[in-house]
């Protein structure tokens, strides 16, 4: 069986895309007031709050059940969560705000037309506010250099824990 498609979350570049799918289902829903005006289909909106949910729930099954070495530190649960995650999360919920409004001072509008970067970032912080990325978030600059939604940290070693740890 091809299973080219399953992420190895012992691999670090497997572990980042577990991370940026997660992050992208996260901040989905406050970019899908681009696609679901008003909640005028429920359909969609329903489907878009399981997708956080599980995406959430992948999150938390890969830091219960691994931990992250790197040659500084061993990351493990709730460290590792508040440590690597949420900051990247901040960090691509950042950048997506940033790259709505110079789209929106270069005159791309986008769907719907009307929806103004400071509706957007507040559909982005909604998403944001009950979790636990909302203070990193706001602590979080963008500085020209890092524009982009890649990783910037510390690269790390991801190994399976022989006893899951509660988060």
């Amino acid at each position: 069986m091809n299973r080219a498609h399953v992420l190895d979350v012992l691999q670090w570049d497997d572990v980042l895309s577990l991370l940026y799918l997660s992050n992208y289902f996260e901040i989905y829903s406050g970019l899908v007031h681009w696609y679901y005006p008003k909640v005028q289909d429920i359909r969609g909106f329903e489907a878009s709050v399981k997708n956080r949910m599980r995406a959430r729930q992948l999150v938390l099954w890969f830091f219960q059940n691994h931990a992250l070495t790197s040659p500084t530190a061993t990351l493990k649960g709730s460290e590792a969560l508040d440590k690597i995650y949420v900051p990247f999360l901040a960090h691509q919920a950042k950048v997506l705000v940033l790259y709505k409004r110079k789209a929106w001072k270069a005159g791309l509008r986008g769907d719907p037309e009307n929806l103004t970067p400071k509706t957007f970032s507040g559909d982005i912080e909604l998403c944001l506010k009950e979790g636990p990325a909302w203070v990193a978030y706001q602590s979080t600059t963008i500085e020209s250099s890092r524009r982009s939604f890649s990783w910037y940290g510390t690269q790390y070693q991801s190994e399976r824990l022989e006893v899951p740890v509660k988060i």
